[in-house]
């Protein structure tokens, strides 16, 4: 089994978007030598040529880097969302919500559920909307509004609701 990093798949994941080993280095903060010792590790711990380093002549992935690099990716969005997995099972939300609100509510009612979502779920970043009936239903039917905050007067059956 090979022995490597994440850090060392999230740098090596970077190198298909440069030129030059300097290029890489400076873009991930850290000296030419950090990232080719770096390299030269993951290639010992992996047991294949993935970049050919030249001094005068940039840089280039091997066919294996270059598939090396792409499944890096995916393993690092994989572990993204397993921690994103992970902060919902234990209930923190994150991430874009559009929250549209019936114009005749939004002035007394936004104020305070902005600074409760605010203050629960900080990751959360709100998008917010404000319209009347015939606006928000069509969106929330379709899927491009989340949540919605409005009279419960005229409200298809499908919908999930919460009285507050």
């Amino acid at each position: 089994m090979a022995k490597f990093t994440l850090r060392q798949l999230e740098l090596f994941a970077q190198l298909p978007k440069h030129q030059t080993l300097s290029s890489a280095a400076q873009s991930l903060h850290m000296s030419d030598s950090a990232l080719s010792h770096a390299i030269t590790e993951l290639e010992t711990a992996v047991g294949e040529q993935l970049c050919v380093r030249r001094k005068a002549r940039g840089m280039y992935l091997t066919p294996a880097g270059t598939h090396f690099a792409s499944r890096a990716s995916e393993i690092l969005r994989a572990t993204d969302s397993l921690a994103g997995e992970l902060s919902e099972v234990s209930g923190e939300l994150r991430g874009p919500v559009s929250l549209v609100c019936y114009t005749g509510l939004a002035s007394n009612v936004l104020p305070a559920v902005l600074e409760g979502i605010a203050r629960l779920h900080p990751e959360v970043e709100i998008r917010i909307t404000v319209g009347d009936h015939s606006d928000l239903l069509p969106a929330l039917a379709d899927g491009s509004l989340d949540v919605a905050v409005v009279y419960d007067i005229g409200l298809p059956a499908t919908l999930q609701r919460s009285v507050v």
